[in-house]
């Protein structure tokens, strides 16, 4: 390694942008100055670099070292435009996707051909030494290195073109400050202009990153607070009288020192009133004048206008220097429509409020993990509890008979986003299973709704249906629904289907006799009978005042006739059992096999059942009085 001057003044060109680095990061929540940080990091990297390239002597290090150089040489570009973006105020977070790749592609593009340079030679195509005792390496241009500084110089126009367009209608500070910035952005490119054009004169130095060092300096002299053209006073002054909200500044001695144009119409001041005290200029409304007199900040809601309903939010605070509290800055906000808003929103909210809580039906709001954060009176009192917050203790899981009715509904909830007339059966704290249909919307994690209780609904539709197929008497199916019955299974494939055709004696004498209620009770006697001597799936049906008729799907004539004697078997023992009324009955049988119509079966059935009857003695059959034996 050999110390040269060369190397000596890179190593300070370093150093100086180091620490210009480090002064400009102490400043770096100022948006220019972060940007302008990473440029003089990576200038401070370039010059190092390059420093130690000249203190290296063997030319494979100082090769590897140069494409090092070269980060710094490909990057300070696309990060002198990202100053100028963040100096003159232009939008740089709303670049395209496109346009962030242009900005960085090409550098990294640079930087890859550089390193690999040996397969191809585009950057360099070959090097030669230095003049005796310099210690450098003059490095013969490919075509690519062309392409590098060219993309550098593009770089270079970006950046100026969107400094001068910044300075374009900017006020004279601003304009000074911009003029500054592209002079010192001119030395950097005239020295690698020079570098570039006449390598061979320079002996293999390369001024630029050393340009560049001053090219630094002076950006952070003109974008640091402590710069000679500085615009905090002028953009305040700006900001203030653009403002749109009121700003009032009273001085130590409690006198109105300014006051910006949205202020004027708002408290009904104008220039005429600055110098006078805060007594006078805010007489109308004491308690804004107290708030001013407090050292501490605070804020008041002011009602100027009781008629114009006006509102303003006024806040202050204390503007103090070394000496004490030397005067009050207030601010002014018109909040009269947001106010308005707010009271309209809570007419609004009460008048839903009431509608809910006076709602027929049940109104709630839950989550989806199952807390019930919200009830009205109808819900509360549906599950059957005291108060909206004893509901809310319990899970809504609990609150169903089966748990899988909840989660039928969450799903229908997720696919559709609604429900309507979703019907779930619940239990009540009483233990009471009520039937609720539920008509919910999801929104987010919460499941607002509404339920009606349909219990009773559903158990006079129930009743309804079950009238119109059953006999009221007896319990036993009717008439129409034996006729349904017997046409169904004329249609299927239930053959052999047997027919039962049942007559009570015998009736008619114990109506006459003992009044209808007692024949009433010989019906029931005779369908329990009946029924209890038949499999469940089969069909007993009252088909006249006197008749039943019983359906036996899939019965031969022979299990048909087993059907005949268990009813006279369990009408003998129901006969014998003490205090029971006495039944006799005329029974007859017929089967219709596959193809064969079911009518000529009931046909027959009946025949056999008058045939028996008329076994029976006499003409006339009667039926015993309770406790006599049959006939």
């Amino acid at each position: 390694m050999e110390l040269t001057p060369g190397g000596l003044l890179l190593f300070a060109a370093a150093a100086l942008s180091t620490a210009v680095a480090v002064a400009l990061g102490r400043r770096r929540r100022i948006p220019e100055v972060g940007a302008l940080t990473l440029v003089t990091t990576v200038i401070a990297f370039w010059a190092f670099v390059a420093g130690l390239e000249a203190l290296v002597i063997a030319p494979s290090g100082k090769i590897w070292l140069s494409k090092f150089e070269h980060v710094g040489a490909n990057f300070v570009g696309p990060l002198l435009v990202l100053f100028a973006l963040r100096l003159t105020g232009h939008p740089r977070m709303d670049l395209h996707t496109f346009t962030r790749a242009a900005l960085w592609g090409m550098p990294v593009i640079n930087v890859g051909v550089v390193f690999t340079n040996e397969l191809h030679r585009l950057v360099w195509s070959g090097y030669s030494p230095g003049p005796a005792g310099s210690n450098t390496l003059v490095y013969h241009h490919g075509p690519w290195f062309f392409v590098i500084v060219g993309v550098a110089y593009v770089y270079a126009a970006i950046t100026l073109w969107l400094l001068v367009s910044g300075a374009t209608g900017a006020l004279p500070p601003v304009r000074r400050q911009i003029r500054v910035i592209i002079v010192g952005l001119a030395f950097p490119w005239i020295a690698n202009i020079v570098y570039v054009a006449a390598p061979a004169q320079l002996a293999g130095w390369n001024l630029t990153p050393i340009a560049f060092v001053g090219t630094a300096a002076v950006l952070a002299w003109s974008v640091l607070p402590w710069r000679p053209f500085n615009l905090v006073p002028t953009a305040r002054g700006t900001l203030l009288d653009t403002l749109p909200e009121g700003v009032l500044v009273f001085d130590g001695g409690g006198r109105l020192a300014d006051i910006n144009p949205s202020a004027r119409p708002l408290l009904g001041l104008g220039p005429e009133d600055l110098g006078r005290p805060a007594e006078q200029v805010l007489g109308a409304w004491p308690e804004l004048r107290d708030l001013c007199a407090r050292p501490e900040p605070g804020s008041i809601e002011l009602i100027v206008d009781e008629k114009a309903s006006c509102v303003l939010d006024v806040s202050t605070t204390a503007i103090r220097a070394r000496s004490g509290m030397d005067g009050t800055l207030v601010l002014i906000k018109d909040v009269t429509p947001r106010v308005r808003m707010q009271r309209e929103l809570r007419r609004s909210e009460q008048r839903y409020r009431d509608l809910v809580e006076n709602a027929l039906v049940g109104v709630y709001i839950s989550t989806l993990d199952g807390r019930i954060e919200y009830a009205n009176e109808v819900a509360w009192r549906m599950f059957g509890y005291a108060s909206a917050e004893e509901l809310a203790a319990v899970r809504v899981e609990d609150l169903y008979t089966d748990p899988q009715m909840r989660r039928a509904l969450l799903r229908k909830l997720e696919e559709a986003g609604q429900v309507k007339g979703h019907e779930v059966e619940i239990l009540t704290k009483q233990g009471e299973r009520r039937i609720l249909s539920i008509s919910a919307t999801l929104s987010g994690d919460r499941v607002a709704g509404m339920m009606m209780d349909i219990t009773e609904q559903r158990e006079a539709e129930a009743r309804l249906q079950y009238l119109s197929t059953h006999d009221a008497l007896t319990g036993a199916y009717n008439r129409g629904y034996f006729d349904e019955e017997l046409a169904r299974l004329g249609r299927g494939r239930r053959f052999p289907v047997s027919v039962i055709i049942v007559d009570v004696n015998g009736l008619k004498g114990v109506n006459d006799g003992e009044g209808h209620a007692a024949g009433d009770q010989v019906l029931r006697c005779a369908y329990e009978v009946l029924r209890g001597a038949v499999r469940g799936e089969d069909v007993v049906a009252r088909i006249g005042g006197d008749e039943f008729g019983v359906l036996l799907p899939e019965t031969d004539e022979r299990a048909a006739i087993q059907a005949v004697a268990r009813m006279y078997d369990r009408l003998d023992k129901h006969n014998r059992l003490p205090g029971h009324r006495t039944v006799s009955m005329a029974i007859g049988a017929a089967t219709a096999a596959p193809h064969e119509p079911l009518a000529d079966a009931v046909r027959s059935a009946d025949a056999r059942m008058y045939e028996q009857k008329k076994a029976v003695n006499g003409a006339e059959h009667r039926l015993p009085r309770r406790g006599s034996s049959p006939d």
